[in-house]
């Protein structure tokens, strides 16, 4: 199942995809304004349906704005070694901010000389509790996957030793263009992740190069931070972005430029940047 959140005549609907058709949740009684607070009730009504029509729509932002945004840094090894860092052993825990959040499609401002960066990143969202649980049982309290891109401003982001300000620019954690749930990807270290700027192939992996993969993450995080539904991880990058380039060879993020990250069987996340 896809779910995503559409906006259609400025009001928000929970939406299920059908390729470019939707069907709208609440015209099948779902009163739920975000896909976390989804329940069993909810599901029932809306699992088997297969009346998807052609509407003109936006995407939002798939994560809601009241759900925490754990990202992972340095989590493949080839972007550790374009990017000079350490190898550390246990996973790299930041945050960013919820005004981060946008769609599929939406345009991302960025401001002069702030040498922005894309990252694209396979998401996690939490479906149930998740408090000190195993990495055998990790993977049951996911919902769902999505597409990230973990938009940076470099410039920011070392200014003096914290990400989180180089991370959390308005829009920068587009995401999307919907969850895909967990029963059609039973193996989330199996998936294709590509990167476009422009037309340009940037970054070209799998998540199987994952050094701590996603049953890991789940795990360690909810040793010390309760994750609850609709909690997300964006589970970091690979190599390809502009910071791993040589000085000399680094043509920052400008205005005009598209972003596109594909990963197999979720889809394709496209933002456009502007000034």
């Amino acid at each position: 199942m896809r779910l995503g959140i559409v906006s259609i005549d400025n009001k928000r609907h929970i939406a299920l995809f059908n390729g470019n058709k939707i069907a709208l949740a609440d015209n099948f009684g779902v009163k739920k304004q975000a896909i976390k607070d989804l329940d069993r009730e909810d599901f029932k009504k809306i699992e088997n349906i297969n009346e998807f029509e052609s509407y003109d729509y936006s995407f939002e932002s798939a994560v809601d704005k009241s759900s925490n945004i754990i990202c992972i840094g340095l989590n493949y090894k080839t972007h550790i070694d374009e990017t000079g860092e350490k190898l550390l052993e246990d996973p790299v825990l930041f945050l960013k901010s919820n005004n981060s959040l946008t769609g599929n499609n939406s345009r991302v401002r960025i401001l002069k000389n702030m040498n922005v960066d894309y990252e694209g990143e396979l998401g996690v969202m939490i479906g149930k509790k998740a408090r000190d649980v195993s990495k055998r049982n990790a993977l049951d309290h996911v919902f769902g996957y999505f597409i990230a891109n973990d938009v940076s401003s470099r410039k920011m982001q070392f200014l003096n030793g914290q990400w989180f300000i180089g991370k959390s620019f308005d829009g920068f954690f587009p995401n999307g263009p919907y969850i895909v749930t967990a029963d059609e990807i039973p193996d989330p270290q199996d998936l294709r992740i590509q990167t476009y700027l422009n037309n340009d192939l940037r970054q070209n992996s799998s998540t199987d190069y994952m050094i701590h993969p996603v049953d890991e993450l789940i795990s360690y995080i909810s040793k010390y931070i309760t994750l609850m539904p609709g909690d997300v991880i964006s589970t970091g990058t690979p190599s390809g972005v502009i910071l791993g380039m040589p000085e000399d060879k680094r043509i920052w993020i400008k205005p005009g430029d598209n972003v596109t990250v594909k990963i197999d069987k979720i889809g394709e996340l496209k933002n456009t940047f502007v000034e």
